[in-house]
């Protein structure tokens, strides 16, 4: 019995799925490294770094808080429309 009978066609090739979970993975490991060797040759100090991060992070949280008060809004004025004009329909019935 030859190797190929005993083990079958075996191939290298990787599956779409495995290809782009690798590549994936590389680019995450990638971009730690990079942001870890952007942060020790930083010309900020780490108190200046953290306080620089702690404000953009609480610019961040303030926009996200106020794009969803005024989807809250939104969306209630278009439920209120709706109820508007189901209201009308309902009541024929």
């Amino acid at each position: 019995m030859s190797d190929y009978k005993k083990y079958g066609e075996y191939s290298n090739e990787r599956s779409g799925f495995e290809s782009v979970k690798t590549a994936i993975t590389f680019l995450a490991i990638g971009a730690g490294i990079g942001a870890l060797v952007s942060l020790l040759f930083s010309p900020r100090s780490g108190a200046e770094i953290r306080q620089a991060f702690r404000g953009k992070l609480n610019d961040a949280r303030r926009g996200l808080s106020d794009q969803t008060l005024r989807i809250r809004r939104r969306t209630t004025a278009i439920a209120s429309q709706a109820r508007e004009k189901v209201m009308p329909i309902t009541r024929m019935q």
